[in-house]
């Protein structure tokens, strides 16, 4: 997992909308970045829910919150059409992103070796480097949690 002080992996991604985000467009930014492991599941829908009712308070601390998951475009743009959220979601079906922030563990399940979605937070600064690191985190008051530690 990436730790404090390293940049943020070069990417190319697409939203919900179907728009490229690319890591370049977030420099100048303070980003946070939560990784659930999967879109419309009980976990992930609590804490996109609290990201995305904290939108606003972020905002004004001139914060921009992004959403990441190995899901597919469209998994993404449902997921979000069907909670009303309004963070951008980050589709990243080949799990670039993902490697590259250090949010996959690799689990053995009935014999076989598989790549595990973790879920955790990072937070970039304007210069693209990580100032928070959560690994390993719950999805209750975790989006709380965030805005608090930016002050």
């Amino acid at each position: 997992m990436i730790e404090i002080g390293d940049s943020i992996p070069p990417f190319e991604l697409t939203d919900d909308a179907g728009e490229p985000v690319r890591h370049t467009d977030l420099k100048g930014k303070t980003v946070v970045i939560f990784v659930y492991p999967k879109a419309s599941t009980p976990g992930c829908t609590r804490e996109a829910i609290a990201f995305g009712e904290l939108e606003e308070a972020f905002a004004k601390k001139g914060v921009r919150v992004l959403g990441l998951s190995g899901d597919s475009v469209r998994a993404q743009c449902r997921f979000k059409e069907k909670n009303g959220f309004g963070e951008r979601l980050l589709a990243d079906p080949e799990r670039t992103l993902l490697r590259g922030l250090g949010a996959l563990a690799e689990v053995t399940v009935k014999g076989v070796k598989k790549e595990k979605i973790v879920r955790s937070t990072f937070v970039f600064d304007k210069e693209g480097k990580a100032i928070a690191v959560y690994p390993k985190v719950k999805p209750d008051g975790h989006a709380n949690q965030v805005l608090a530690d930016l002050g």
